[in-house]
C-alpha cells in the first residue's frame, strides 16, 4: 500500500477511535458538547445562510464528513513528517496528536471564536479532548508504521 493510501487509512482509523472515545466518555457522564468539526460546520452554515434548510441529521452527517476529511488530511501531514522523526510510531503519533490539538483546538478554533479556549472550558471537557487527540495520534502513528514500515 502506498504512503498516501496508508495515511488515509490511518487517519480514518484514528478518527473512528477518537469518535468512539468521545462517545464512550459521554456515556460515562462526561459532557463536552458538539465536537469541534460539528461546531465548525454549524458556524459555517450560519455564516453562509442563516435560513439554510438543513436538517439536524444532515448537519451531523456533514460534521462527520468534515471530521473524517480533516483526520485523513492530518494523517497525510503526519506521513510527510514521519521520515524526520526517529521515535516509535505510537510515540511520534502521540506527539503529533498533541500538536494537532494545540494548533486546531487551542489555536485556530479559539482564535476564530468557534469555541472557547481550552483553559476557559470545564476541566473534564478540556482533558477529554486532549486525550482524544492523543489517542488519534497513537492510532495514526501505530497503524501508519504497520502499513509503511520505517527504515531503521
Amino acid at each position: 500500500m502506498d504512503r498516501t493510501m496508508s495515511a488515509n487509512v490511518a487517519g480514518m482509523a484514528g478518527a473512528l477511535a477518537m469518535m468512539g472515545f468521545m462517545m464512550l466518555s459521554q456515556k460515562m457522564g462526561f459532557t463536552y458538547g458538539d465536537p469541534l468539526p460539528q461546531q465548525t460546520v454549524d458556524a459555517a452554515l450560519e455564516a453562509v445562510h442563516k435560513d439554510a434548510a438543513v436538517t439536524e441529521e444532515q448537519e451531523e452527517a456533514i460534521g462527520m464528513g468534515v471530521h473524517l476529511g480533516f483526520s485523513m488530511s492530518s494523517a497525510m501531514l503526519y506521513s510527510r513528517l514521519r521520515q524526520y522523526i526517529s521515535l516509535p510510531g505510537p510515540v511520534a503519533g502521540a506527539l503529533f496528536g498533541l500538536g494537532l490539538w494545540g494548533v486546531s483546538v487551542a489555536g485556530v478554533a479559539s482564535t476564530l471564536g468557534i469555541q472557547s479556549a481550552p483553559w476557559k472550558q470545564e476541566e473534564e471537557k478540556a482533558i477529554t479532548v486532549v486525550l482524544a487527540h492523543l489517542l488519534f495520534g497513537v492510532v495514526v502513528g501505530f497503524l501508519y508504521d504497520q502499513l509503511v514500515p520505517q527504515e531503521s
